[in-house]
């Protein structure tokens, strides 16, 4: 993908959506501008990214504001270097950005220097709410998906020219901010000003933050929407007898795909086999671990053992948090996980199949005439599934089902920003302990063709890549680019 398709402007965006995106991008850009404000004045030093500012501010005439303009321009220009004809004109609208962030800066900083700092104490607990109010700053501009300012800008004109991954860069370039300031800082006054332990506070806390932020705030995306699309829900799908109506007209033509979660023991995979039979379309399941370690140049063997896994500890969410959604497509969250996103997705624009497991619902999200189905049942019928399908006993059984299903969980949670089984990611919920697999495949062929009436059953090649001459073309609207926003969902962050 060309570095300069992966700009997000507001050009590419339906209307009604611009006025409301722009409102919530300055209110984003006064509170990060505030936060800089507070945590300069609490002598603490500020976030690895004003931290350079802030110590030339304190050596020189010149203001906290003022320097954070002329650095960026910089960064803006060495943009335009490195990037050459792939600069997007656009970009440039990156300077009149840092203008008002800059002078928000200026205007806030005599407003804190009011507040009493009389002791460490309270200094701290103003640094405290600094990274608060950034990491709030930094949500509200991530929702906007407007523009980014150029110091994440001149990390990805880094990261594409060396080929290093966008992490790495802006680690380093963090880091050299910090070291950098803190050595004019020694050299020109004997002292740090502006690099102190609030900067490592804001480093480790603010991507946290933001996180935090998503969690608790999971609705916003409903009251700033970056793309318009319509959710279609089981409370407005017609019945199995009744001629329903498609549920937009760009999906009449595109073939009908069915994604299948499933709890661990509910005998989703089998339903699935059975429902591929009945429309006489291919499953993919198993299928897609090869597929992924295609996409991604891994192992089979690896992806067979990754393809679940979250990975945590204070490291490496030190080194996620920097995947800042700044209008990237792709963040590179995981390159596992983009793989499998990727091969879905290209599943899906060959035709007409069944997909198993690995949250297809939430990438094929915004695709037309994608029915999506979530198979529980009882724990016991679930036990009794496993215990004969893995040759253990009840207690082991019993684990398994509880350790795979937070698994799928947190999988889901992490990479989409959905709820595994909430009801309101899926057309259709269903109790697979009520009819056996194939009465059960039979309830969502019907439902799914209620719901979806004109929408062609075209299967897709069972062998993709080998035999695709009758396959249908790939489609070139928002199901193409689907998976790399799910992966834009997860809204880790940088401090600024």
């Amino acid at each position: 993908m060309r570095f300069t398709q992966t700009w997000h402007s507001f050009f590419d965006r339906p209307t009604p959506n611009v006025v409301l995106r722009l409102i919530v991008m300055l209110a984003g850009v006064a509170i990060t501008s505030a936060s800089v404000a507070l945590t300069r004045a609490t002598g603490l030093g500020t976030s690895p990214v004003s931290c350079f500012p802030a110590t030339l501010s304190y050596l020189t005439p010149l203001t906290i504001g003022t320097w954070t303009f002329i650095m960026n321009v910089i960064f803006v220009l060495i943009q335009i270097v490195l990037l050459r004809r792939d600069f997007n004109p656009v970009q440039l609208l990156q300077i009149p950005y840092v203008f008002v962030f800059s002078a928000l800066i200026d205007a806030f900083v005599p407003l804190c220097e009011l507040i009493p700092m009389g002791n460490y104490a309270l200094q701290i607990t103003w640094s405290v709410i600094g990274c608060f109010m950034t990491a709030f700053g930094v949500f509200l501009q991530v929702k906007a998906s407007f523009l980014t300012l150029p110091g994440e800008g001149i990390n990805l004109a880094i990261s594409r020219v060396t080929k290093i991954a966008f992490p790495k860069v802006k680690v380093a370039f963090d880091c050299t901010n910090v070291v950098v300031a803190a050595a004019v800082s020694l050299a020109c006054s004997g002292a740090l000003y502006g690099v102190r332990e609030g900067t490592i506070l804001a480093a480790l806390a603010v991507g946290s933050i933001v996180a935090l932020f998503n969690k608790l705030l999971p609705r916003f995306e409903r009251f700033c929407p970056t793309r318009g699309h319509i959710t279609l829900t089981a409370a407005t799908m017609a019945a199995p007898d009744e001629k329903a109506a498609p549920v937009s007209e760009e999906g009449s033509n595109t073939p009908l795909v069915i994604t299948i979660s499933r709890q661990f023991g509910s005998g989703g995979r089998e339903i699935g086999q059975a429902l591929g039979k009945k429309l006489n379309i291919p499953v993919f399941d198993e299928t897609l671990i090869e597929l992924t370690a295609q996409e991604a140049g891994l192992t089979s063997a690896y992806v067979r053992k990754h393809e679940q896994e979250v990975r945590k500890g204070v490291l490496y969410n030190l080194y996620m948090q920097n995947y800042q959604s700044i209008g990237v497509e792709p963040n590179q969250l995981d390159d596992l996980w983009l793989a499998q996103a990727h091969a879905i997705t290209k599943l899906a624009n060959q035709g007409s199949c069944v997909i198993v497991g690995r949250c297809a619902n939430a990438i094929l999200k915004e695709r037309p005439c994608t029915f999506n189905v979530f198979i529980h049942a009882p724990l016991v019928p679930r036990i009794g599934r496993v215990m004969k399908r893995e040759n253990i006993d009840h207690m082991d059984a019993a684990a398994a089902i509880e350790r795979i299903d937070a698994e799928r969980a947190e999988h889901c949670e992490h990479f989409t920003g959905t709820i595994w089984g909430k009801a309101d990611a899926y057309h259709l919920s269903l109790d697979s302990s009520l009819e056996p697999s194939e009465e059960n495949a039979k309830i969502i062929a019907s439902l799914a063709r209620a719901a979806f009436p004109e929408a062609p059953l075209s299967p897709c090649p069972e062998k993709p890549g080998k035999n695709q001459r009758n396959a249908p073309p790939p489609r070139t609207d928002d199901a193409v680019r689907a998976a790399d926003r799910v992966a834009r969902r997860m809204r880790t962050s940088t401090a600024h």
